[in-house]
């Protein structure tokens, strides 16, 4: 199993639909919950999400 292989082997994910559109997963480990949120909505918005969109400001 290569690399990354099996990461969205779920029924229930979002992007299940669209596996074949992610080439890259980045990760941000962020403990504090609170700041964990703010980078969640600031990445939403900054990169566009088009599938993640429970937090989006930019339409």
């Amino acid at each position: 199993m290569g690399a990354g292989v099996g990461f969205f082997e779920d029924n229930v994910s979002p992007i299940k639909n669209h596996r074949d559109e992610v080439y890259r997963i980045d990760v941000c480990i962020v403990e504090n919950p609170m700041e964990r949120g703010i980078y969640e909505t600031y990445m939403i918005n900054e990169f566009q999400a088009k599938y993640n969109v429970n937090k989006v400001f930019y339409k």
